[in-house]
């Protein structure tokens, strides 16, 4: 596998990859997001203004991209994904937030997910100011009638890797779920760990 890192405004070049690869990924269970190439390519935007931004490509050989990952200063998120950390006793300017981190499914099981993990902190820790690094991600009901019988949860993987849910810190972001015409308002958990 072929990384391919870039920061800041570089990310400018890989935007189109990112959008597509997220709407590709997020279409399947637990987003079910009827993604649009354009929302995308403006909600990546942040990640090119943010100077302290990093987004790594997984490739094959033959240059086929198979996963994305990202981050950037939560204070350079848009506001709703600062989500209520300031009333919970957390400093916004201390936090890097992750993120996604997408892989094809042919290519899961193979380590990206915690290779992902490593770039991310080790860009984090390499500013020496950041206290925590957290993301988001999606709460489904557990009898979610679109949940596939295989579906694996990455919830242990995140739990090995040191994460922990934030009691009573989470977002609301909306979207139409696939197949359906309307956004809904969905509630995102904040996952975090301790690096200073």
């Amino acid at each position: 596998m072929i990384f391919e890192v870039h920061h800041g405004a570089d990310i400018a070049k890989v935007v189109d990859q990112l959008a597509k690869l997220r709407m590709t990924v997020f279409r399947e269970y637990p987003y079910l997001y009827d993604g649009n190439l354009m929302y995308e390519q403006n909600y990546l935007q942040s990640y090119v203004k943010s100077s302290r931004s990093l987004a790594v490509i997984a490739k094959t050989e033959s240059q086929f991209v198979v996963g994305a990952s990202t981050c950037l200063p939560l204070s350079d998120e848009e506001s709703r994904l600062q989500g209520n950390f300031e009333g919970k006793g957390y400093d916004v300017s201390e936090i890097f937030y992750f993120g996604e981190s997408v892989v094809l499914p042919m290519y899961r099981g193979a380590g990206l997910g915690k290779k992902f993990f490593e770039f991310r902190e080790n860009h984090a820790k390499s500013f020496s100011t950041y206290k925590h690094t957290s993301f988001c991600s999606v709460v489904r009901p557990e009898g979610h009638p679109l949940k596939p019988q295989n579906y694996t949860s990455p919830e242990p993987l995140w739990q090995r890797l040191g994460y922990s849910k934030l009691q009573g810190i989470t977002t609301q972001y909306s979207w139409p779920d696939f197949g359906e015409q309307d956004e809904s308002e969905k509630l995102m958990q904040f996952w975090s760990k301790k690096i200073s």
